[in-house]
């Protein structure tokens, strides 16, 4: 203990080591998912407390340099600069807001606006957006090897209704996982179920809190494991017998 938590000494308790281990493990190469599994919680968020890494090793791991995500001065790289043309971009294309039907859709008007914004020159530059950044492309650090993901994993368990619930909603995922927990990346306009590996849901992410959005799949997964009663062809049922007529006076007694 002294070689490793030598700041620790005569204060250790079980969850200072708990602290410790998660951190190490995750520090060696462990995935974070294993590593709640091993620490026993219901949520990826609270593992995340557990594991301490410096900024260095997290930015390594990704593969970015986060000379923008710094506070203070340290971070303050035209800061300014980028607030403006965030600031025009949401007046010029924002305002009024646009009516779309759907994220997808809203995310190609705005690669279209991009693409407008090349040709144009900030303020008094001599070159336009898109030559500025054929300059600086070169200058920019390689994508990552392997690809980083931007959504926020969840692991809840399948209820006996087929749902899952995601922050304040819930929605369906095939009955078969009734009891089992799944894994959830939850983006910003929808939401992507996986068994172990395999993709079993995607829904359209609900803003309203308390909503639940139902999908085809629990229904398919249903009916796909239950078997029709026998029907008896038409052809074969047996002939009605001839009824003799009926006459019934106003009075309703029959003759």
């Amino acid at each position: 203990m002294p070689r490793h938590l030598p700041h620790q000494i005569g204060q250790l308790a079980p969850h200072v080591l708990r602290h410790f281990a998660a951190s190490d493990l995750y520090r060696n190469g462990m995935d974070v998912v294993a590593i709640q599994e091993i620490l026993g919680h219901e949520w990826l968020d609270t593992t995340m407390i557990y594991v301490h890494v410096e900024k260095s090793h997290a930015d390594d791991a990704i593969g970015i340099e986060s000379l923008y995500c710094r506070p203070g001065i340290e971070g303050a790289h035209e800061k300014g600069g980028v607030e403006c043309q965030i600031g025009y971009f949401q007046r010029n294309h924002f305002v009024p807001v646009p009516e779309v039907s759907s994220f997808a859709e809203l995310n190609e008007f705005v690669g279209q606006w991009d693409r407008q914004d090349d040709v144009r020159r900030i303020g008094s530059g001599s070159q336009t957006s898109a030559e500025d950044f054929a300059l600086e492309r070169r200058l920019l650090m390689p994508l990552p090897v392997e690809p980083c993901e931007t959504g926020r994993l969840f692991t809840p368990r399948v209820d006996r209704y087929g749902q899952i619930p995601v922050r304040t909603n819930r929605y369906s995922v095939p009955i078969r996982l009734i009891g089992k927990r799944v894994r959830v990346i939850l983006h910003t306009s929808h939401l992507v179920v996986h068994d172990q590996n395999v993709e079993v849901a995607r829904h359209e992410r609900l803003i309203a809190k308390g909503a639940v959005r139902l999908g085809t799949n629990t229904w398919r997964s249903w009916s796909a494991n239950q078997a029709l009663p026998p029907v008896r062809p038409l052809s074969n049922r047996p002939a009605r017998p001839a009824s003799s007529p009926r006459c019934t006076t106003p009075g309703g007694s029959r003759q």
